[in-house]
């Protein structure tokens, strides 16, 4: 993909705004083994505050990851 590409591809944690949103965090922790993320603390803030997942959950991929974003949801 990089050579395709010539840049790395990041991909973005979501906001989880439903039940689905729960294997977010597992689904990070695959892809993150052949891609990059791009963690956004704002969707994951929203996503505790809609009770679907914790941020705390996402602490081991945020500790390695170099890639982030903050963006507001108001």
């Amino acid at each position: 993909m990089y050579n395709l590409l010539s840049a790395p591809l990041l991909f973005e944690n979501h906001a989880s705004m439903t039940q689905a949103g729960h294997a977010q965090v597992l689904f990070f922790k695959e892809i993150c083994q052949h891609a990059n993320l791009l963690f956004d603390f704002s969707n994951a803030y929203i996503a505790e505050i809609n009770r679907i997942c914790a941020m705390s959950a996402w602490d081991d991929l945020i500790a390695n990851t170099k890639h982030f974003h903050v963006g507001g949801f108001r």
